[in-house]
C-alpha cells in the first residue's frame, strides 16, 4: 500500500465530523436543471486562506467563471476547515457574495485529523463524492491556492452540456510571491473580480515557474521522483506537456469508480471523458511557495523510461493511457503548429517507451508469480537496455506467449546467458517480437492451459519458445 493509499485508509476511520452549514436558497427566477454540482474546498491555516479569498475565488468570479457556470445550474459549495478558521470564512465578503448564486456548507474538520493534511483533504473529498452520488449530480475538487483564466468554468458547464460526465485537467504550478505580485501589478479596488485571459494567465506563470516545474521540463537533471507530468518547452510560446496519471477534476460519482489512489478503476466510455488540453479553454495555476516539495527533486537523475515506468505502475489505472495520449497546449501566444507538433511527435516517442517500460515491469511481476523466472529475467533485461521498446511493435493490447522454465531448459545450453550479453541486443529483440503478437488472438493456442488476463493484454503460458532466428 502506498503512503497516499495509507492515508486515504486512514481517513476512513477517523472519527465523523461535526457539520454547520450556511445555506441559502436558490435565488428566485433562477432556473434549476438536474446535475447539481458539489464543488468542496479543503482549506485551514492563514495562508491558504488567503491564497482562497483573495486569488482564487476572485478570479473564479470572472464574468466566464462561476457567474456562467451557475447560471442554469445548481452548485452547492462544500468547504471543510478547522473550527477556529471558520469565522473568517464564513464573514468575508466574497463568501458572501458567493451565496448569491449557491449554497454554502461548512464542516468542520476534527483536530485529529489534521495532523494529517494528505488525509484530511482525502476525508473532505471522499464526503462530497458521497453527497453528489445522494444529489446524483456531480462533485468538483477545488483546492484552496488556485488562480483561474476567465472563462473556464463556461468551458466546462459546455463540456457538461455536451453530456460529458468526467473532465480531467491539470495545474501549473507557479511559486506564490513572484506570482501574486505580478498579478496583482495593476489597479483594481480589493473586492472586484481578477478578471485575466489564459494566454495573459500562461505567460505570468512561466515567468514565476516553481523549480519543481523547471524540474519536470525533459532533458532535466533532477526529474522530480514523482513524474506526473512532464514537460517540453517551445521557446516564446509555452509548454507542451503529458500527463501520466491524474484524477478527475469534475464527475459523475455515481458512473466511475475509483481505486485506493481515487484514480478511475473498472470500465468507462471514452465519449464520456475529457481532458482539457488547451490552455485558451480552461488554464489554472497552482501556487505554491518556494521550498515546497523540494526533495521530490533533489536527487540528480534523468527522465528514465524504466524509472518513469515503475513510478507509474504504482498509480495503475485503466484510464491512464487515454490521459497520456492527450497533447496539452499551455501557451502565451498563438502556436506556430509545426514546431509545436514537432515536439508532440518527441512526446509521443516517449511516452511510448515509458508505457512500454511499465507494462513490461508489469508482466516481469506477473512471470515471477507464475513461476516463469527465466523470462522474467528475459524481460528484466530488455527493459533496462532499452531492448524492449525497439522490439515491440504496434499499440494497444497484446497476446502474450510467456515461456516456462522448461520452455528454456529445451534451448541449447548457455542460450539464455548469450541472450543477455552486450551485443546480442539483435537476437534478443527477434525473441520478444515471436512472443507478443499484437491484438488480442481469438482462437486456442497450442497450450494446455488458460489464458490470463494482464492489464490489458492476454498472457499464455507455454513449454516451448517460439521459433525466431538468431
Amino acid at each position: 500500500m502506498t503512503s497516499l493509499q495509507a492515508n486515504f485508509a486512514a481517513s476512513e476511520r477517523a472519527r465523523v465530523v461535526t457539520t454547520l452549514s450556511d445555506q441559502a436558497a436558490p435565488p428566485a427566477g433562477r432556473v434549476v436543471e438536474s446535475g447539481a454540482v458539489t464543488m468542496v474546498t479543503a482549506v485551514w491555516g492563514d495562508w491558504h486562506i488567503t491564497q482562497l479569498l483573495e486569488m482564487n475565488l476572485p478570479t473564479l468570479l470572472a464574468p466566464g467563471n462561476l457567474p456562467s457556470f451557475t447560471r442554469d445550474r445548481r452548485v452547492v459549495y462544500e468547504i471543510f476547515t478547522r473550527e477556529n478558521d471558520r469565522p473568517r470564512l464564513a464573514q468575508s465578503p466574497i463568501i458572501n457574495r458567493l451565496r448569491e448564486s449557491m449554497e454554502i456548507e461548512f464542516t468542520i474538520l476534527a483536530p485529529e485529523l489534521l495532523g494529517n493534511p494528505i488525509a484530511a483533504h482525502h476525508h473532505a473529498w471522499e464526503k462530497s463524492r458521497q453527497a453528489a452520488a445522494r444529489r446524483r449530480g456531480y462533485v468538483l475538487y477545488l483546492p484552496p491556492d488556485v488562480a483561474w483564466s476567465d472563462g473556464s468554468f463556461q468551458h466546462l458547464a459546455q463540456l457538461l452540456d455536451s453530456g460529458r460526465r468526467a473532465i480531467f485537467m491539470t495545474y501549473l504550478r507557479a511559486e506564490s510571491a513572484s506570482f501574486t505580485a505580478a498579478l496583482r501589478a495593476g489597479p483594481r479596488n480589493a473586492d472586484d473580480p481578477l478578471v485575466i485571459s489564459g494566454r495573459e494567465l500562461v505567460g505570468i506563470a512561466l515567468q514565476c515557474l516553481h523549480p519543481l516545474m523547471a524540474a519536470s521540463l525533459i532533458g532535466s537533471p533532477r526529474i522530480p521522483r514523482h513524474p506526473e507530468m512532464l514537460f517540453w518547452p517551445i521557446k516564446g510560446e509555452g509548454l507542451s506537456l503529458r500527463v501520466l496519471a491524474r484524477e478527475m477534476f469534475l464527475y459523475d460519482p455515481n458512473r466511475f469508480d475509483l481505486n485506493e489512489a481515487r484514480l478511475v478503476d473498472g470500465t468507462f466510455d471514452p465519449s464520456e471523458i475529457h481532458f482539457i488540453s488547451d490552455s485558451d479553454d480552461l488554464f489554472a495555476v497552482s501556487l505554491a511557495e518556494l521550498g515546497k516539495d523540494i526533495g521530490w527533486h533533489m536527487r540528480r537523475r534523468r527522465a528514465d523510461p524504466a524509472e518513469i515506468g515503475r513510478w507509474w505502475l504504482n498509480y495503475d489505472s485503466p484510464i491512464n493511457d487515454v490521459i497520456a495520449r492527450h497533447k496539452i497546449r499551455w501557451h502565451a501566444t498563438a502556436a506556430s503548429e509545426e514546431e509545436w507538433r514537432r515536439r508532440e511527435r518527441a512526446g509521443d516517442r516517449f511516452i511510448r517507451r515509458c508505457a512500454v517500460a511499465r507494462e513490461g515491469l508489469r508482466l516481469r511481476m506477473a512471470a515471477q508469480e507464475f513461476g516463469c523466472s527465466k523470462a522474467a529475467q528475459i524481460v528484466a533485461f530488455a527493459i533496462f537496455r532499452g531492448i524492449l521498446a525497439r522490439a515491440i511493435r504496434g499499440r494497444g493490447p497484446m497476446t502474450i506467449l510467456l515461456p516456462s522454465n522448461e520452455a528454456f531448459r529445451k534451448l541449447p545450453s548457455r542460450k539464455l546467458d548469450e541472450l543477455c550479453q552486450a551485443g546480442n541486443a539483435g537476437a534478443l529483440s527477434r525473441l520478444l517480437r515471436a512472443h507478443c503478437i499484437p491484438g488480442l488472438v481469438p482462437s486456442p493456442l497450442p497450450t494446455s492451459r488458460p489464458p490470463v488476463q494482464l492489464g490489458a493484454h492476454r498472457v499464455y503460458i507455454v513449454d516451448a519458445c517460439q521459433e525466431w532466428s538468431a
